[in-house]
């Protein structure tokens, strides 16, 4: 299990590498993919690794589909919007870990 944590932040550390050589390192380098992350995360269900795969691909698409109706510049509004209907349809999330059984 270490190892596997090991992996991760190693790749974390090479992924912000390069990110700070395409273009300029600053507070906010990451904002819009963390809000993005975020949604992707609560629209898959929290525990759940495959829901938020899923639902991270149901996000890119329908952020990059939007592209050919709306302005590129609304990618985040259509995250969230998807994220809201998602909630309101399943508040669970896509794939929602089994909860505790009452006894």
């Amino acid at each position: 299990s270490y190892a596997v944590w090991f992996v991760a932040s190693a790749l974390a550390g090479l992924a912000g590498v390069m990110v700070g050589l395409i273009g300029n390192v600053h507070s906010e380098l990451g904002w819009t993919q963390i809000l993005i992350i975020l949604a992707a995360a609560v629209l898959g269900g929290l525990g759940s690794i495959y829901g938020v795969l899923a639902a991270g691909l149901l996000l890119g698409l329908a952020m990059d589909l939007s592209a050919l109706v709306i302005p590129t510049s609304y990618r985040t509004v259509v995250a969230f919007g998807v994220l809201i209907l998602g909630l309101l349809l399943r508040p669970q999330g896509l794939f929602a870990a089994k909860g505790r059984r009452e006894a």
